[in-house]
């Protein structure tokens, strides 16, 4: 219906205790000197310590183990006892491996510890003058008369806690195998006794812990972004505006949100690197604006149910006007929304909001009639081929295409001005606003059912019957001539053309001015009191109804 109205690491090992001091081993030592001791008997504790610390406890027990066996095996050896004159540490574990080591498997057992370490960690502690009394380490034998071998479990002391003495022949109890795998045990004693004639071999069976693979996650470090050049950066501001001036009336407000915060991003790049370009100031002045204004397009919209639109408009008015000549339809012009205009879009809205969007929904009611908002410059003034463009409508509303468009005229409506040939902004902005609100009464509130079976504007016209015939038949030719008749007119001149714009006008007033609605025409207030503001779930500001 067309209207006048209108976002340490630290080193571990910076918190290590630190190593006792170590003390080196005496010169004096003699390694072949102290194998030579212990093989007649007469080792010392330091003997025994030295070599332990020097080749390991693992080394020097297999050695006092396989002594006996050694040299009962072949009393006279091979080589000879004594160790070549001028042998180094370096060499003396492979002296005697060769000296003591003919019964030994050719496969030694692994160790933790180097074969010969370069020096001793462990300084040699001072011997005691306890008689020696030796505790033979845990051996395990396997019989040489039976075929299957058994899996020994050799116990060591450790070197710190063990008091070493001179090696005493232990008493072996050997349990025969069976058809499961046994773990013979040996008990050892302190007393001595004579060796067994049976020849044994020890098999040491070695502790091996399987090493913890360790999966290293290579990492990927992004490419430094190149720095973009001026003209790069000037061009993604152009880009970035062809974007924004192609998305900004589109149907999808998340593409405006991105196209309008890509535009934002090239901008400010563009000013970092040109901080005197004016005109890159002034286009984020209005960048600023328009998110302002995206900012109210998005509340409408989900609000409300209600897409801002331009396009939307041009596309109704060629829908409806089809007579008119294609050049008149082809100059309507797109006019841009101001942010005021926007909040008045908003405000209006509001008073509607029982019958918009989410709140629609919830009443079961048919499809919202008006789903686009536009702004034009104007508008069409009839549907003939001498149809030409109209400068004096406010606003119109577009049934079939569900759609109201707001025109140039609607900033200037002056019904509620003191002088209104001098309306003040205040006075421009409650005739726009109005004017919307006018426009809603066209799409929402004529269909609505606000009687049993009647709907609006069907039960106003009812209502109003001292008015009018009918919805477009009044009874007397002016409003001052009905007033003469004791009959309530219109609010207006508009008012009195049809009842659809009698009661727009009165929906108007009843949110802009209830005051003078209430006191010129108390039929109507109460009609959209008690019918209509329910369905709306809202009221009239009461301090304005006295």
């Amino acid at each position: 219906m067309k209207s006048t109205r209108l976002n340490i690491a630290h080193e571990k090992s910076a918190h290590r205790p630190a190593k006792p001091a170590l003390t080196p081993v005496q010169p004096a030592f003699q390694p072949e000197e102290a194998v030579n001791r212990l093989q007649a008997g007469l080792g010392r504790p330091a003997d025994l310590l030295n070599l332990q610390q020097s080749y390991g406890n693992q080394a020097v027990n297999q050695l006092l183990a396989r002594q006996p066996a050694a040299r009962a095996a072949s009393p006279t050896p091979a080589i000879s006892s004594v160790p070549p004159s001028g042998m180094k540490i370096q060499r003396a574990f492979g002296w005697l491996k060769n000296l003591f080591g003919k019964s030994t498997p050719k496969t030694a057992p692994p160790s933790n510890k180097p074969d010969l370490p370069a020096k001793p960690t462990t300084p040699a502690p001072t011997p005691t003058t306890t008689a020696p009394t030796t505790t033979a380490p845990t051996t395990t034998t396997t019989p040489t008369t039976t075929a299957p071998t058994t899996t020994p479990t050799t116990t060591t002391a450790p070197a710190t806690t063990t008091t070493p003495t001179a090696p005493s022949t232990p008493t072996t109890t050997t349990t025969p195998p069976t058809t499961s795998t046994t773990t013979p045990t040996t008990t050892p004693t302190t007393t001595p006794t004579t060796p067994p004639t049976t020849t044994t071999t020890a098999t040491p069976t070695p502790t091996t812990t399987a090493p913890t693979p360790t999966t290293t996650t290579p990492t990927t470090t992004a490419p430094e972004k190149k720095k973009e050049t001026l003209e790069e950066v000037r061009k993604r501001a152009g880009d970035a505006a062809v974007e924004w001036s192609a998305k900004r009336d589109g149907d999808s407000i998340a593409e405006r949100v991105t196209a309008l915060n890509n535009l934002e991003n090239a901008l400010k790049a563009q000013q970092a690197m040109e901080p005197k370009n004016k005109l890159v100031a002034k286009s984020l002045v209005q960048v600023a604006t328009w998110k302002v204004q995206l900012e109210i397009i998005q509340r409408i919209h989900d609000k409300y149910g209600i897409t801002i639109q331009n396009k939307a408009g041009v596309k109704a008015i060629k829908g409806q006007y089809t007579q008119v000549d294609a050049t008149v339809l082809n100059s309507l012009e797109i006019r841009e929304w101001t942010t005021p205009e926007l909040t008045m879009v908003e405000q209006a809205l509001s008073k509607y909001a029982g019958l918009l969007g989410p709140e629609r929904a919830k009443k079961g009611l048919a499809p919202q009639g008006i789903t686009t908002f536009s702004r034009l410059k104007q508008g069409i003034d009839k549907n003939a081929r001498t149809g030409e463009l109209d400068t004096t409508t406010c606003g119109e509303t577009f049934t079939n295409a569900k759609n109201i468009s707001m025109f140039d005229a609607g900033t200037n409506v002056s019904d509620f001005a003191k002088f209104k040939l001098f309306p003040t902004q205040k006075a421009k902005e409650k005739g726009f606003r109005g004017t919307i609100e006018h426009e809603l009464s066209h799409a929402l509130i004529e269909k609505l059912e606000v009687e049993t079976a009647k709907k609006g504007l069907p039960a106003f016209t009812t209502t109003m019957n001292d008015f009018w015939t009918n919805a477009s038949t009044a009874k007397y030719s002016s409003r001052s001539e009905a007033r003469k008749k004791g009959a309530e007119a219109p609010i207006t001149d508009y008012g009195a053309t049809h009842a659809q714009e009698d009661l727009a006008e009165a929906m108007m007033f009843f949110f802009e001015d209830p005051k003078k609605l209430k006191s010129q025409c108390p039929k109507r207030f109460k009609f959209i009191e008690e019918k209509v503001a329910p369905h709306l779930e809202t009221t009239p500001d009461a301090s304005v109804i006295v």
